[in-house]
């Protein structure tokens, strides 16, 4: 069984907001079936993380 949640997005610079569904691929690697306008996700050190495209900086869920 596949395991799916929405995470609520805010970036704290502009306040730009948006809902991301995700779904689990394996333990520690998520998948992404919607990714809100304005926001894009940024291969990091430690995993993927959602970041503002207008500022630029990682978000918080």
């Amino acid at each position: 069984m596949m395991t799916s949640w929405t995470e609520h997005l805010r970036c704290p610079k502009c306040a730009n907001t948006g809902d991301a569904e995700l779904f689990e691929i394996s333990p520690f690697n998520n998948g992404f079936r919607k990714v809100p306008e304005g926001f894009n996700v940024v291969a990091g050190k430690f995993g993927k993380d959602f970041h503002c495209e207008a500022c630029m900086i990682p978000v918080a869920p």
